[in-house]
């Protein structure tokens, strides 16, 4: 459907599309220090289990990363993280080389603000109060962690998928909740560090859960629609002021999709 939608001049290809999807994923984890400098990345296969891809997909990843000049590689030694955070600020990557991933990202928080308080009010009804103590705990200890208190917005998401009853709603927030996950991919556009507006995202995110916990599905709903636009609105004006999102908005006449 992106290939032939009208004036999509040069995008990505469906196989640099795969490739790069692996790429900006890895970049991501090595943004957030999951990989530090001097780490090793996995093994290309382990990277084609993980992600599901072909070999060739793999190398071609791991060549980006090289001639960016994220890692290294050589046959016997693996492949070695190089940069650190403050290093990866200053790729120059081109935003129509991620225009397609910024694309789907938008759309997904889109979708997912538009929804989100109906389904979550609808997912709340199911969870059972052990299962919101541990999405509660969850929460406590990722915010304790010096990088996994960045995925504090993406548990949420996961516990209000999980908890859907309905087998194609469930699916499609499946997709949205993997979508999600694409911001931690876009370079510049993390930061590791609590900053005030991350800070307030993960506090609303606790909140909601601690309201959970007392019972109240309909204002954990709200409070939850609540951060998510605020997380919409703020990758929105962050990929603008970045220069991605002209480029994102070419990719296709997102227009059709309400038509």
């Amino acid at each position: 459907m992106l290939a032939e939608a009208e004036g999509l001049g040069q995008q990505l290809s469906l196989a640099q599309e795969r490739y790069s999807t692996v790429c900006l994923d890895l970049l991501g984890l090595i943004a957030i220090g999951r990989y530090q400098p001097g780490d090793h990345l996995p093994t290309h296969d382990e990277l084609q289990e993980w992600y599901g891809v072909s070999r060739d997909t793999t190398v071609k990843a791991i060549r980006m990363l090289q001639d960016w000049g994220v890692v290294t590689a050589a046959p016997r030694r693996g492949i070695s993280v190089v940069m650190d955070l403050s290093d990866l600020k200053k790729i120059q990557i081109t935003p129509e080389s991620i225009a397609c991933h910024v694309r789907r990202y938008l759309d997904s928080l889109d979708l997912l603000s538009l929804t989100v308080e109906q389904v979550a009010s609808h997912a709340a009804a199911q969870a059972e109060p052990g299962q919101v103590h541990l999405l509660c705990g969850t929460l406590a200890r990722q915010w304790e962690q010096p990088y996994e208190h960045q995925l504090i917005p993406r548990t949420l998401l996961d516990f209000i998928t999980e908890h859907i009853q309905y087998d194609a709603l469930r699916s499609i927030y499946g997709v949205l909740a993997r979508n999600f996950s694409i911001g931690r991919s876009i370079p510049k556009l993390v930061s590791p560090d609590k900053n005030p507006q991350n800070c307030e995202i993960y506090r609303q995110c606790m909140e909601a859960a601690a309201i959970l916990m007392d019972g109240d599905g309909a204002l954990f709903a709200r409070r939850a629609a609540g951060m998510f636009e605020q997380i919409r609105c703020l990758v929105w004006e962050e990929c603008g002021r970045l220069g991605y999102r002209e480029a994102a908005m070419k990719v296709y006449d997102g227009r059709a999709l309400w038509q």
